[in-house]
């Protein structure tokens, strides 16, 4: 589902791009999960410092100012997944985006219709399932170098990654699997499902079967017990609660 964040210059007219989204989220006939809508500048550069929260950008805009375009080609240095819609107040103004540095999504012109700002929607939510699927089965396996093979694993066979002195040992249901290396190298190959639990931990989140924060233990689905340090205690609370949330 989309994550829309929408700069709205144009409240005062009665067919608004954000009032149309709005409408179409509480009917439910459009693929957007959340959609945050802010008046100004200042408050859309705050609100997209949490780049986690969102794949889309909606700039709904009288006329267009450089701050605008800059502010697109800075997020696409920043931001893993992101589509950008124009509703543009003066349709000169679309030479201004249409260039590769801002590489739009789709551009309409005030006031927009309503059936064609679906459509772009649903074209954006079509080309992002694609994207993320191509995301994640980029990182579906994790590859360990041994010597000069590469040995592949499916993460999702992986219950956690644990640190033993100068190696990190790869624990799945039937294997384990040790290795030259630190958690950073680990980390940077792994998705999201993946979180560093304690120092000597980095667990799927996939594979917990309970936790007991009172005791800081972590229970797997293979029978292993985890600690859970309090100085990653947060990470993990944010890992699984943006886990249930996306399922």
């Amino acid at each position: 589902m989309l994550s829309v964040l929408a700069l709205e210059t144009q409240f005062n007219d009665t067919n608004c791009a954000s009032k149309i989204l709005l409408t179409g989220c509480k009917q439910r006939t459009l693929p957007v999960k959340r959609l945050i809508t802010v008046r100004n500048m200042a408050t859309l550069l705050e609100e997209a410092e949490e780049s986690s929260k969102y794949n889309t950008i909606i700039m709904s805009l009288k006329s267009i100012q450089d701050i605008h375009i800059d502010f697109i080609i800075k997020l696409r240095t920043e931001w893993r997944v992101l589509f950008v819609i124009f509703v543009l107040g003066d349709p000169s103004d679309v030479t201004a985006v249409v260039r590769p540095s801002v590489q739009v999504s789709g551009v309409l012109f005030t006031p927009p219709d309503a059936d064609k700002l679906h459509k772009t929607i649903w074209e954006v939510y079509t080309e992002f399932t694609r994207v993320n699927k191509g995301h994640q089965s980029s990182h579906n396996r994790f590859v360990v170098k041994s010597g000069a093979e590469n040995i592949f694993i499916n993460t999702d066979d992986i219950c956690f990654f644990e640190a033993k002195a100068k190696k990190i040992a790869i624990k799945t249901f039937t294997q384990e699997i040790s290795f030259y290396s630190n958690f950073d190298s680990v980390l940077e190959q792994l998705s999201d499902g993946f979180v560093r639990c304690h120092k000597g931990f980095v667990v799927n989140l996939h594979h917990i079967k309970g936790v007991n924060w009172r005791d800081m233990e972590l229970t797997m689905t293979d029978g292993s017990f985890l600690p859970v340090s309090r100085g990653y205690k947060n990470a993990v609370v944010e890992a699984l609660t943006a886990m249930e949330e996306k399922s």
